[in-house]
């Protein structure tokens, strides 16, 4: 018997801290219900001065693994206003923890870093 996943509901989060030099931060946590999957569609990124870019490292991980493409992103990817639209959504299974992950490498300066992500709850249903 064939299982398809049919979408249940959606999910957004936006989240911002101030980060002092030499900081690490987790600005947006969820964790993936026993009985669902979750695509990540939507990414952004923000901070509070241009030249946080270059040295404020965003990560998206998987139960504290950071997931490629998004190891050790530096520069802006899409606003808070309008996210970018990955081409191949990031997929979690169940249970899996999700989070995204901020880095201020400045040795002196504190920014503060922004984030937003969007996706879809599934659950697989017999056709």
């Amino acid at each position: 018997m064939a299982r398809t996943l049919v979408p249940i509901r959606g999910e957004q989060q936006q989240a911002s801290q101030a980060l002092v030099a030499g900081a690490t931060a987790t600005l947006i946590t969820l964790r993936v219900p026993s009985d669902a999957v979750f695509l990540l569609e939507e990414f952004a990124n923000d901070a509070d001065a241009a030249s946080a870019f270059g040295k404020i490292i965003w990560r998206i991980r998987r139960n504290g693994v950071p997931q490629a493409p998004f190891e050790r992103k530096l520069d802006r990817l899409g606003g808070l206003a309008t996210p970018y639209r990955l081409a191949r959504p990031l997929r979690f299974e169940s249970a899996d923890l999700v989070e995204v992950e901020v880095q201020n490498t400045d040795g002196a300066t504190t920014f503060t870093p922004a984030a937003f992500i969007s996706g879809t709850y599934y659950r697989y249903q017999d056709a």
